[in-house]
């Protein structure tokens, strides 16, 4: 029978501690011992490499990532790997996603890749890797939002910033892509918002596009503020209905399009006098609603909530809004501290079931 070297030198000193004439037992000596375990250590670091993970080496060698990713994934599902495997498995998917960054940067395939690369670098930290995926993270997701998939391209420059190893130009990179995006969405949602003086839905599609600049951005910006504000005092009287047939090329996001209760405000008069603001509701919910005056509070930019201290019209006491109906308009006036101005205002049905609009 053919044995390896391992199994051979395992034979050999199996057979060098049997019992001799007479029956008593040989002992190796210790350094015999010592050596003869440190060659079975040696020949299994040396032999661990499986076929799978030496033909990935090879593959990923060749410049042939996909199918050296594939044989590094049989390997691991065999068990044992090398050493330097990791190594190579780092590489191949920073190699891979370049592949994908050359033929198609939107690829849904890239994310996982994405994910999965992350995942290395965190338990394996090399800072020449870091550096060389900072690169190709940074490249995929600038082509993404020359391609409209803001989100994804957002996703994957954060990545870049993110890593410890990064290369030295990688944060000014990605902070002059963030500003160049933001800078041409803001001018495109701001022409779309000049259009709603003959188009009356343009306003409630400028808002949804600054709604899905802020998700892409992770939070409303600075720079957005005053465009912002000009978009949300033109909707004031204006229910948000994202929905609405014709406005969106596609379905609403359910991050955005959340509120059922619809709030129009049909009069506001703000800071610095008493605040006071005239509401119509409109039920898009699955059933009748309940509301009045109590159903109402004003929240500042600080986050502070307040309740109106006085109650008019239709919101002096609790009236029924049927689905798909308008209530009858009331007012509201709020008495708010010197330096409080004015964010939103909520409605919190008796079911717990909110709404806001939010003022300029």
């Amino acid at each position: 029978m053919f044995l390896t070297p391992l199994r051979r030198l395992r034979r050999i000193l199996k057979d060098a501690a049997k019992p001799i004439s007479g029956g008593k037992e040989m002992t190796m000596n210790k350094p015999i011992q010592f050596l003869g375990t440190s060659l079975i250590l040696s020949l299994a670091l040396l032999g661990c490499k499986s076929k799978m993970e030496s033909t990935g080496d090879a593959y990923l060698k060749a410049g042939d990532p996909g199918n050296a990713m594939a044989q590094y994934e049989n390997a691991m599902q065999q068990g044992a790997v090398s050493a330097d495997f990791y190594s190579n498995y780092t590489d191949a998917h920073i190699a891979l996603l370049q592949v994908g960054l050359e033929s198609d940067p939107a690829a849904e395939t890239l994310d996982p890749l994405k994910d999965s690369l992350l995942s290395l670098l965190k338990q394996h930290p090399d800072a020449a890797k870091e550096a060389a995926a900072s690169a190709v993270l940074l490249e995929i997701g600038s082509k993404r939002l020359d391609m409209g998939t803001e989100e994804g391209g957002f996703q994957f420059l954060n990545a870049a910033a993110a890593l410890p190893g990064k290369s030295a130009d990688i944060d000014a990179k990605v902070d002059a892509a963030k500003k160049a995006y933001q800078t041409g969405k803001l001018k495109e949602i701001s022409d779309k918002l000049d259009e709603s003086a003959t188009d009356g839905t343009a306003g409630i599609a400028a808002d949804y596009a600054m709604n899905q600049l802020a998700l892409v951005l992770g939070s409303e910006t600075p720079e957005m503020a005053a465009l912002w504000s000009k978009i949300r005092e033109k909707n004031l009287p204006t229910y948000l209905f994202y929905a609405a047939p014709g406005l969106l090329d596609k379905a609403a996001d359910a991050r955005i399009n959340k509120y059922g209760m619809m709030i129009a405000i049909v009069k506001y008069v703000a800071p610095p006098a008493p605040v006071l603001i005239g509401i119509k509701v409109w039920n898009n919910t699955s059933g009748p609603i309940d509301i009045d005056g109590s159903n109402f509070k004003l929240v500042d930019r600080q986050g502070n909530a307040y309740e109106a201290g006085t109650r008019l019209q239709a919101l002096k006491k609790k009236a029924t809004v049927e689905l798909g109906k308008e209530s009858e308009q009331g007012g509201l006036i709020f008495k708010l501290p010197k330096d409080a101005q004015p964010d939103y205002l909520e409605l919190t049905v008796d079911d717990g079931r909110t709404s806001r609009k939010y003022l300029p």
